[in-house]
């Protein structure tokens, strides 16, 4: 495997997640992974193809099971929300990218969340990873690039799940640990021959209207080349709406300007719930 096929692995591995929530369905490593935040599903991840699971967020280390517990009612007096409609569409922020429907047997496990809640100080029993309805966005890949990627996740929650996951998102350590969670799981999962280190983990100010946003910067190393690959991960909380979106680029940063015009789409559809 040449270093752009590796490249194409890590981001085809990691997943999307939900919002600073994670998601039960994960997304590509450069956006499928789940970043279970019980605030984040990056997106980012080192997701394992076919089903070895993490030790996140309240999910156990070992295999999922085939069937998991019914998801929570809405409360009589809440509005019935649908998660499909706060994920990111296309419209002329997605031009030079082409739609394709999210992978329905993309990985859901969720990069381990208990090591970064534990590396934040929060007891592990207080991640509730619950949610009402969640779902995932068209994949939309670059047409020059096809490591350029960008795809997004949403989950219906509880306002005391949204609340719980704010605050782990807007931890000043967040991106720390997340970043050493997420380097033990690449190192863990590595393939022979290829090696993945995480240079960076920031969280830099998010655009108006983007709860969080979460930065990885790497090397994906394969046939003694390297790539360097940027994550870029957008999280909005707001209501009972959580979602995230996860903009891949190889090399350089994505335009404020573009990153700024997703979160206008995204927060807008916030608006209605």
């Amino acid at each position: 495997m040449d270093e752009r096929d590796a490249v194409r692995q890590v981001t085809a591995e990691s997943g999307r997640g939900g919002t600073g929530a994670p998601s039960r369905r994960g997304r590509r490593v450069a956006g499928r992974c789940g970043l279970v935040l019980a605030a984040a599903t990056l997106a980012v991840a080192s997701c394992q193809s076919g089903g070895a699971t993490s030790t996140a967020g309240g999910r156990a280390g070992a295999p999922t099971s085939a069937a998991s517990p019914p998801a929570p009612s809405p409360s009589p007096t809440e509005a019935t929300l649908n998660a499909e409609d706060y994920v990111l569409t296309e419209g002329p922020i997605t031009a030079g990218f082409t739609a394709s429907p999210a992978d329905p047997q993309s990985n859901s496990d969720d990069i381990s969340m208990v090591e970064v809640a534990r590396c934040l100080g929060v007891p592990a029993e207080q991640l509730d990873d619950e949610d009402q309805d969640s779902a995932d966005g068209p994949d939309f890949t670059n047409d020059a690039d096809s490591l350029i990627s960008i795809s997004s996740s949403a989950q219906i929650v509880s306002p005391e799940k949204a609340a719980a996951d704010l605050q782990i998102l807007t931890n000043p350590r967040f991106g720390e640990c997340f970043g050493q969670a997420l380097q033990a799981e690449f190192d863990a999962s590595a393939s022979s021959g290829t090696t993945v280190e995480i240079v960076a983990a920031e969280t830099p100010p998010p655009p108006a209207g983007a709860q969080g946003l979460l930065r990885i910067s790497m090397g994906v190393t394969a046939g003694g080349e390297t790539v360097g690959l940027v994550l870029d991960n957008l999280f909005f909380v707001k209501g009972r709406v959580e979602v995230s979106v996860n903009y891949s680029n190889v090399d350089n940063l994505p335009s404020q300007e573009h990153l700024q015009r997703i979160a206008d789409q995204i927060s807008g559809k916030l608006q209605i719930q």
